[in-house]
């Protein structure tokens, strides 16, 4: 499905950096990540990546999000935004960002 580029541009992705990272219980697949967005405060989200990271290896971690997408209820778990990852081969990579971008910084 081709998207155009208008509806393209309504997405708004940005830094964040995780404070906190949590499985929710009675999942396996399931994290629940506390972001700060720097001056645009902090964020949940909650993404099917437990069978790739183990909580304690994301906190610290600066990450791409969407930041603009409607908050969703996840299995009791309010998730107001979207990491972004790659998978190949069955394996899924967090998409990581250097230290030296600052959290909430926009990605174009």
């Amino acid at each position: 499905m081709l998207v155009s580029f208008d509806e393209f541009s309504k997405i708004e992705l940005r830094v964040a950096k995780v404070i906190d990272c949590v499985p929710v219980e009675n999942t396996a697949k399931l994290l629940k990540l506390q972001l700060s967005l720097g001056p645009l405060g902090t964020r949940q989200i909650a993404s099917s990546i437990a069978p790739y990271y183990a909580p304690a290896d994301l906190i610290g971690k600066k990450i791409v999000i969407v930041y603009n997408l409607d908050p969703r209820e996840i299995r009791g778990v309010t998730s107001e935004g979207m990491l972004l990852a790659a998978s190949f081969l069955e394996q899924v990579e967090v998409l990581f960002v250097q230290d030296s971008i600052p959290e909430g910084s926009e990605i174009h």
